[in-house]
């Protein structure tokens, strides 16, 4: 097989396994759409997303996590309380959604076709939320941003996340040292930018609990 007819039916499996991963997770807990496993347990969302290589034989899944409490917090900072009404798989897909953690891409065997990648795939999604939901905190969580090759991307998760643990403080220093340095983090609407948004909303938020 020539290189292209070789990439063309590395394509064309990788448009079977979208297929094949919506037939997996129907009638489970778990949602699929297009290639990505999303399923959310004990507080946490985990995603497996499929990363079929289209030049050799071969194909990863990208897992994800992050809070579920996060997302909610963050559409009331920006304003877009209704996007609560959205599907789980928003919360992977959606532009107005607080990014996610990687964790790790490891390499899933082909072996049995795109049904059995299908099955794998939510294997270990399913052990790595069984896993996240028994020991994982918040904090967990917050120190694997600080350890991720762009921390700067999860500027809004960190933020949110720190909300959820009530550690109000530590939300505005972030976010009055991202004003003073007219960073944008990540989100910018019609009201201002997100960190201006959040600490006023941290802030009116504050006042109101501690009357």
């Amino acid at each position: 097989m020539n290189k292209r007819a070789f990439t063309s039916a590395r394509h064309a499996q990788r448009r079977d396994l979208f297929k094949a991963c919506h037939a997996a997770a129907k009638g489970t807990e778990w949602k699929a759409r297009q290639g990505v496993i999303v399923g959310e347990r004990g507080g946490w969302l985990i995603a497996a997303h499929e990363m079929t290589d289209v030049l050799r034989e071969r194909t990863r899944v990208r897992l994800v996590t992050k809070p579920m409490a996060i997302d909610p917090i963050f559409w009331d900072l920006v304003g877009e309380p209704q996007l609560r009404r959205q599907g789980l798989t928003f919360r992977y897909f959606g532009a107005v959604t607080c990014p996610c953690l990687i964790l790790e891409e490891p390499e899933v065997s082909e072996e049995g076709g795109v049904d059995a990648i299908a099955s794998r795939m939510i294997a270990l999604a399913d052990a790595k939320l069984t896993e996240i939901t028994g020991s994982w905190t918040g904090d967990t969580f917050l120190q694997g941003i600080r350890n991720a090759i762009n921390p700067g991307r999860h500027f809004a998760s960190t933020v949110a996340t720190l909300i959820a643990e009530r550690r109000y403080d530590d939300a505005l220093e972030l976010l009055d040292e991202a004003v003073a340095r007219s960073a944008p983090g990540g989100f910018v609407s019609r009201r201002g930018s997100f960190p201006e948004n959040a600490a006023k909303w941290i802030r009116d938020n504050m006042t109101v609990e501690n009357r």
